[in-house]
């Protein structure tokens, strides 16, 4: 179930951003009905939108479309106080940072964990907000997430902020833009964290992994620390020519499916050179998995 832009509520985003093509996959197979606002297009008629939300019955609502969508998200839990509004930021540039106020260069020296989850009152104390976004979001139980793997903080500082949202926010599912099959060390060290502080368990969560690095001791770890999915990436219609491409991805799905994680992959049809056969054979791919 989509909601898009208000110039067409029945079909899927025309583009695909990592972050909603997994969250949608994971909720879908949860067994909740989904909502997609484009908030790439900043002026959305909020009646109409709400006329097809009411019609569409979403149980969450996932925004997404980068750095304006703060400007909405209050409207949206307003709004629709029946569904789960959810939202993805996409870093620091994002936050609402009113005027005068100077987010730190490091925000690893931050008395908290996870600073791009404290509401603002907590890291601007001379924020005038009495009632921000976020402690609406947290009061609802909204999900926020932010980018992690451009910044690749320490495992010690991914465990921080884990336990952050567990045990302040109740967070029940966290999705990492780490690829940590890249860096199995860290991954490793990650675990450690993790047990140390009593986490595995407490909580779901998923990450990117790369077909090329992944194997099947990565795959039993991820799971004995309940990684519920893997995030592949993308594959293009004309990658089913290449037979060593087939054959890696399709290794990486049967060793997931063998871990009992859940694989993702996310087909595309771009390249200027595809032709039929390649669309054909990129189908009797997916429906064979």
């Amino acid at each position: 179930m989509f909601i898009n832009a208000p110039t067409s509520f029945k079909e899927p985003p025309p583009t695909w951003s990592h972050d909603l093509t997994v969250e949608l996959a994971v909720e879908e197979q949860r067994g909740h009905p989904v909502g997609c606002i484009d908030n790439a297009i900043y002026r959305l008629d909020l009646e109409v939108l709400r006329n097809s939300v009411e019609k569409l019955k979403p149980d969450r609502i996932v925004i997404y479309g980068g750095l304006g969508q703060y400007r909405f998200i209050k409207e949206y839990l307003v709004t629709f106080p029946s569904a789960k509004v959810m939202g993805f930021p996409d870093g620091i540039l994002d936050l609402p940072i009113e005027e005068g106020a100077i987010p730190p260069d490091d925000p690893d020296d931050l008395p908290h964990p996870a600073w791009n989850f404290i509401p603002v009152e907590d890291y601007f104390r001379n924020s005038p907000l009495p009632y921000t976004v976020e402690t609406m979001a947290v009061e609802r139980r909204a999900v926020f997430k932010s980018q992690w793997g451009d910044r690749e903080q320490s495992p010690r500082y991914v465990a921080d902020t884990l336990r952050y949202l567990k045990l302040h926010h109740n967070f029940d599912f966290v999705f990492f833009e780490d690829d940590f099959s890249k860096n199995k060390d860290r991954t490793y060290k990650l675990i450690e964290e993790l047990e140390g502080q009593d986490m595995i368990g407490l909580f779901g969560w998923g990450c990117r992994a790369d077909i090329k690095e992944i194997d099947r001791n990565l795959l039993k770890v991820f799971r004995e620390a309940r990684c519920a999915f893997v995030d592949f990436g993308e594959i293009d219609a004309i990658d089913t020519r290449d037979e060593a491409t087939m054959e890696r991805t399709q290794a990486a799905i049967n060793s997931s499916k063998a871990a009992e994680i859940f694989p993702v992959i996310r087909p595309t049809i771009g390249h200027p050179e595809t032709e039929r056969d390649d669309l054909v054979a990129l189908l009797k791919f997916l429906k064979g998995n």
